[in-house]
């Protein structure tokens, strides 16, 4: 139980990412809480009218008030997510974007996401040009695509908007943005085609691509970042190779470690512990990568190929 005239400090997470404030208790039937984490500045409040008393007596001092100023943090801090100062920030922090109007932050020749980025979903802007959003912390990124070669030609950091299906209303209305889209595609479409033919010719997807290129890393960070058909395509093109006898010493240790894991996993499913089997499960997952690279090795076709690849990321 709270008492009046008080303060109390509160902390949550929303949209994964941490939020704070601070909760004033002016009596038992008024609260004001101010955001502290991410920004500062803000502050809502909220009384309780007489009649509410009879459904909660100890007014806000109790459990009901406590829920109540989570709600007002929350409502807060989606405020000034919404905010272009906060937006402007985030996007400063992920690269160089030009900010388009008042609302946008964009980057041209974003390059492809990296294999490890989680995409959400995908959608069409028209027949001529794809988006999808990919997870970006708080926030989302939108990447746009030429449909014709398969190519990125446009970013947009600070999304606010949760489902493709919300921005891609949003994009349309905006009809200088619209306009500014199809523009750009126009103008980027030969180096687009061009970018679309030079992976063709090696067989390669961006993402098999962006692993050669980074060959060294992956296999020291024991990463992989492919899916098992991915790496078998690269092995069939004689761009990896498998050798059994590599790193067999630490291997076996490895692959000891994953049997207890397995085995940890299916104990927590058994007792109801899911949590603790999620996380377990990602161990096993890591595990797994890390003994499985540890067999690959580049072929010289594959070094070759890696130089010849386009740049992936932003020209």
């Amino acid at each position: 139980m709270h008492q009046p005239d008080s303060d109390h400090h509160i902390e949550t997470t929303i949209d994964d990412e941490h939020v704070s404030g601070t909760v004033y208790f002016a009596g038992s039937t008024d609260i004001s809480v101010r955001l502290e984490y991410p920004s500062s500045a803000l502050v809502d409040g909220v009384h309780m009218p007489y009649f509410a008393r009879g459904v909660h007596p100890e007014g806000f001092l109790g459990d009901y008030g406590e829920q109540r100023a989570r709600d007002l943090l929350e409502g807060l801090y989606r405020e000034q997510k919404r905010g272009s100062a906060r937006r402007k920030d985030f996007a400063r922090g992920r690269g160089d974007f030009d900010e388009f109007g008042r609302v946008r932050y964009i980057a041209v020749n974003p390059g492809h996401p990296d294999r490890h980025r989680t995409i959400i979903e995908r959608g069409e802007i028209n027949i001529s040009i794809s988006v999808q959003l990919e997870d970006d912390g708080p926030y989302r990124y939108a990447r746009f695509f030429d449909t014709s070669t398969g190519q990125p030609f446009l970013g947009e950091a600070s999304i606010v908007e949760n489902t493709v299906g919300e921005y891609v209303e949003g994009v349309k209305q905006d009809i200088a943005f619209g306009s500014y889209i199809m523009e750009l595609r126009r103008k980027l479409l030969s180096s687009l085609s061009d970018k679309a033919k030079q992976l063709d010719a090696l067989g390669l997807t961006p993402r098999q691509a962006d692993f050669l290129k980074e060959f060294k890393r992956a296999r020291r960070m024991g990463d992989l970042g492919l899916e098992a058909s991915e790496i078998e395509g690269l092995i069939e093109r004689g761009y990896l190779k498998r050798n059994r006898e590599r790193g067999l010493a630490e291997r076996l240790i490895l692959e000891r470690t994953l049997k207890d894991r397995i085995k940890a996993t299916a104990n927590f499913e058994a007792s109801g512990k899911l949590d603790a089997a999620a996380l377990c499960r990602a161990k096993v997952q890591k595990l797994r990568n890390r003994i499985e690279v540890m067999t690959l090795e580049i072929t010289e076709r594959g070094r070759v190929a890696a130089a010849q690849c386009p740049p992936l990321d932003s020209d």
